[in-house]
């Protein structure tokens, strides 16, 4: 259970499964039965997927030229590619869903794995034409797959990931711990790379302690993740631009959980993949152990980089540090990097005590802040006792404004949430936003959105799936309506044009998310001009008459912005 991270019955069954012993549940309620036998049955359909994307590269002619060739130009041996189940997706749109039919599986526990996408009532294979790399959990079953492209067209996402489902979501998955778990715990130190291939060589070259976040920024799940195994995180980066900041993105997280981060930036011309490659395994370690810093002197020495003679760049590093130094929980740390960065920065070290406790308040306040508005979000919704998102009066509530563009804003984070609107924000990320504090009249809708903004501090995500088995009745029928009637494609642009290319997706979902966020606020602005003008009539005080026409004009202006980001894209919709 400890090890593992696993309910007593959980353990229970992973023993029994791992030596064999057949395990008689008797007290299982029946929905827990069906629910377990769901999951089995996802399981399942992976490990057929892993095996035949397997198959295709070893036992074709197209995927030994290809994906094979591919693999074994990185340097990859016979056994590291079988065990990292690496494999091949051939082009067409029925080639794993017919071999599911033909093994007879259930289409749509396929369909809830991601493996295979539905548009219009036409099924197909949602990895095309790419190698394939399998993702485990960290007891090593089969939960998702990436798919590397080889093709040089920028239109064409050079990976794309499984969706979330059932048994993946990717907040909470590592990839490759389940190979690095006990290197990590025997050498009580993790390596933290970005990509598939970082892990698969530094694994291939012996040093197995390394795990990648997989491209996106590591996330609470993950830290606590580790910490089952170590307190010690040794973040990888390449020595470029790039590789700075996905270094420094994202780590103020971790340090709230009490781990130890330290950062190793590699030479700029390599990434951890192409330098084990030149170095070997001690040469790599070697550098390793002479290069790494802990990461909040890293930091200070890097913001303060090219600013020695600028007084305010020096204060805005020195704030930036001061924040990310707040977040270590013991007090200890704190004072040892608060002795070392007055030292760095040329300020009395009291003073930086005082503004490191001036931002530890600020954040609790902040937080404190948030509880307060998550309980009376809660409060509002309970009181209104509502049974269906559709009030009695159905036809006055679709044609009411205010209930159109909050179902638009519930739609577009239903739909898109999870995709990445640039490198480093999701499309939930930037909706919650630009909405801010802003409160829904519809409270079904209301909901949903507080149900995103929970997760968002979870560092989670929500899916739709997720929405309608766990979330009450009212969130359902509202997750019902907002989804009714999406933006698909026509009926016949499967056999006609293929599925369309990525990077006129990911541009669709932009221009949809900028149109419905512009309409909201143009709404929301109109409706508080139209309170303002009732406050003017009402006023007799000129000073108060003055400060509502200056509000006026203020939304008058955001009006416009809105109005001219709705022009814009008003051929798209």
């Amino acid at each position: 259970m400890k090890h593992e991270q696993l309910s007593f019955p959980e353990a229970l069954r992973h023993l029994a499964k791992r030596y064999n012993f057949e395990l008689e549940e008797t007290q299982a309620t029946e929905e827990e039965k069906q629910l377990k036998d769901e999951r089995e049955s996802l399981f399942a359909v992976m490990n057929f997927a892993k095996q035949y994307y397997r198959d295709q590269m070893l036992e074709t002619d197209l995927g030994r030229n290809i994906a094979l060739s591919y693999f074994k130009s990185r340097g990859y041996t016979d056994q590291t590619i079988e065990k990292f189940g690496l494999g091949f997706a051939p082009e067409g749109f029925h080639n794993l869903l017919n071999e599911l039919k033909a093994k007879q599986f259930d289409i749509e526990l396929a369909k809830k794995t991601g493996l295979i996408g539905e548009k219009n009532d036409n099924l197909y294979d949602f990895f095309r034409d790419r190698v394939m790399f399998t993702i485990q959990n960290h007891t090593g079953k089969v939960v998702a797959f990436a798919g590397r492209t080889l093709r040089s067209d920028k239109k064409i996402a050079k990976y794309v990931n499984s969706a979330e489902s059932e048994i993946y979501s990717k907040s909470r998955v590592l990839y490759g711990l389940h190979f690095a778990k006990q290197a990590i715990s025997k050498q009580d130190q993790c390596f933290l790379v970005e990509g598939y291939t970082d892990v698969i060589s530094l694994h291939q070259a012996g040093v197995e302690n390394v795990v990648a976040t997989s491209g996106t920024s590591l996330t609470t799940d993950q830290v606590k993740l580790l910490k089952r195994y170590t307190q010690n995180l040794t973040l990888l980066f390449d020595g470029d631009a790039a590789g700075l900041k996905a270094a420094l993105r994202g780590v103020d997280l971790i340090l709230p959980h009490d781990v130890n981060v330290k950062v190793v930036a590699l030479p700029t011309e390599h990434d951890p993949d192409s330098f084990m490659t030149e170095k070997g395994h001690s040469g790599f370690l070697e550098y390793v152990a002479a290069n790494e810093k802990d990461f909040i002197l890293f930091k200070l020495n890097t913001v303060l980089e090219g600013k020695k003679n600028d007084p305010v760049k020096r204060a805005e590093a020195a704030k930036s540090v001061i924040e990310s130094i707040a977040l270590v929980p013991d007090g200890i740390k704190r004072s040892f990097y608060a002795h070392e960065c007055a030292d760095l920065l040329g300020i009395d070290e009291q003073l930086l005590h005082l503004e490191i406790n001036k931002a530890r308040r600020a954040e609790q306040k902040r937080q404190n802040q948030i509880s307060a508005r998550d309980a009376r979000v809660q409060n509002r919704y309970e009181a209104q006792q509502v049974v269906a998102p559709l009030q009695t009066d159905q036809e006055k509530l679709l044609k009411d404004k205010t209930y159109y563009v909050e179902k638009e804003i519930v739609r577009v984070l239903l739909e898109y949430g999870h995709e990445l609107l640039d490198a480093e924000m999701t499309v939930a990320d930037y909706i919650l936003f630009e909405l801010d504090e802003q409160a829904f009249e519809t409270p079904q809708f209301e909901r949903i959105v507080h149900l995103y903004r929970l997760a968002e501090q979870q560092d989670k995500q929500i899916t739709i799936e997720q929405l309608t088995k766990q979330a009450e009745e009212p969130v359902v029928q509202a997750v019902i309506e907002a989804t009714s009637h999406p933006h698909d494609l026509s009926e016949n642009w499967l056999e006609k044009h293929e599925i369309r290319v990525d990077g006129d997706r990911n541009e669709k979902i932009k221009e949809d998310v900028l149109f419905t966020i512009a309409s909201f606020k143009l709404h929301c602005a109109q409706v508080l001009i139209d309170d303002k003008n009732e406050q003017l009539k009402e006023s007799g005080d000129e000073e108060e008459q003055m400060g509502l026409l200056q509000e006026i004009m203020n939304l008058r202006d955001i009006i416009k912005q809105n109005s001219d980001q709705l022009r814009r894209n008003y051929y798209l919709h």
